[in-house]
């Protein structure tokens, strides 16, 4: 009978030893269910946050398409814009080397004196004739101080 209680007893030792051991089971496993939760919520906020960014990243890459599409329509008004400056200095250099020694007024004044002449006096055909040309010679010098004027 004494076998029996110390196996009975060696039994219950055991047993509590098991109970023990399951206790630690539990606990142990009821913390790894804790950190478990702990990274799904983590999971999920970092999952939150990653959309957050995708969608802030989707709204700079459009803002960047916007600007780079602006920047483009910029440079191109620059090259129609320096393209028309080209032209209009060339332009410039042209009249400029016509142009009479004499201003637009000093022309103009000419011009109107010769007219006035044609018109009040009593001039042959031949006369008229060379101060007609002469007229016509005085307005194309004009209209180069003009036309280099309007650019």
């Amino acid at each position: 009978m004494e076998e029996i209680k110390a196996k009975i007893n060696e039994l219950n030792l055991e047993l509590e030893k098991v109970n023990d051991e399951r206790k630690a089971l539990k606990a142990y496993m009821n913390k790894l269910l804790e950190e478990q939760e702990k990274i799904r919520d983590k999971i999920g906020h970092l999952r939150s946050e990653l959309q957050k960014l995708r969608k802030k990243r989707d709204i700079l890459n459009m803002e960047v398409k916007k600007l780079k599409e602006y920047r483009r329509n910029c440079i191109e008004r620059r090259r129609d814009v320096l393209r028309k400056v080209r032209v209009l200095v060339y332009k410039m250099r042209i009249l400029t080397r016509k142009l009479p020694k004499r201003g637009a007024e000093s022309l103009e004044e000419e011009i109107n004196e010769v007219e006035w002449k044609i018109q009040t006096e009593s001039l042959s055909l031949e006369e008229e004739r060379q101060l007609v040309e002469r007229v016509k010679e005085l307005e194309s010098k004009l209209a180069i101080h003009r036309e280099l004027k309007n650019i």
